[in-house]
């Protein structure tokens, strides 16, 4: 049986899936970082921005991890056959 071997491309977006995760769980635990990074206050307090940026990384972490799964499963595939 060959070894299963994974391109560059399954790595990258792994680790923008990780990334990405981590942003979305650090704005959800310490929402005033926006506030602090950038000395604007883009929502007033309320808060939705926050909101709206933990969403948006959230689906761009899934879907990064669901293209590394298929990467993952194509290098499977691949090596079953060979």
């Amino acid at each position: 049986m060959r070894k299963q071997r994974v391109g560059r491309g399954f790595w990258i977006q792994t680790v923008l899936s990780a990334v990405t995760l981590v942003a979305a769980a650090v704005t959800l635990l310490w929402r005033d970082w926006i506030e602090l990074v950038f000395g604007a206050d883009p929502d007033a307090g309320s808060g939705e921005v926050e909101w709206a940026l933990v969403s948006a990384l959230l689906i761009v972490s899934l879907t990064l991890a669901a293209f590394a799964r298929r990467g993952w499963r194509r290098s499977a595939e691949t090596a079953a056959s060979a």
